[in-house]
């Protein structure tokens, strides 16, 4: 029991960070629950779930910037989902930027599509930024809820094993519809 304690607190906010970088709202609904059990200090959560967010956007942001005229980056640009991101984004950018983030499914495609408008990348970098944090605490407090919702049902855990595989349950289930819906 003390090695899982001793696993998270050692490699949890590293493993937070690069969950939230590749997949998104369910590894930081799984950090709130982590935290909630005391196994990550709860700011501390929140800072690296913004930051894994914040250089997910950025990295895809720059990327789709420098590659914007090359044959893949093109090719995903004019599929029906991205030509109505890019309508609204040519619209309303900075209310695109300041929103996305929250709109389930437009995580990637979003910034890429904000590459291709005339927003600055500096007004980016601070949109983004403010967007992160804030989901960033919606997330990882709604995680934080569930972590006392679970407490509430089973009671206080003997072990962190029931707290730890909900959290793993929480993150494969969002892994497997964040797959899903790429598929379609």
């Amino acid at each position: 029991m003390g090695e899982i304690d001793t696993l998270v607190s050692h490699y949890g906010l590293i493993a937070l960070f690069l969950a939230c970088f590749f997949e998104g709202e369910t590894a930081a609904i799984a950090g709130g629950v982590l935290a909630h059990r005391h196994l990550l200090v709860l700011w501390q959560t929140i800072a690296v779930i913004a930051a894994g967010g914040f250089c997910s956007d950025m990295v895809i942001f720059l990327v789709g910037r420098r590659f914007r005229a090359h044959p893949r980056v093109t090719a995903l640009t004019g599929r029906p989902a991205v030509t109505r991101i890019l309508a609204a984004v040519a619209r309303s950018p900075r209310r695109v930027a300041a929103t996305f983030r929250f709109i389930p499914g437009a995580r990637i495609v979003t910034p890429l599509a904000l590459a291709h408008s005339a927003i600055p990348a500096p007004v980016y970098l601070g949109l983004t930024a403010m967007t992160a944090l804030a989901w960033a605490c919606t997330f990882a407090l709604l995680g934080h809820g569930i972590g006392t919702a679970l407490h509430l049902l089973f009671g206080p855990p003997h072990t962190h094993h029931i707290l730890i595989a909900a959290a793993l349950g929480i993150l494969a289930a969002g892994a497997l519809a964040a797959w899903h819906l790429r598929r379609r």
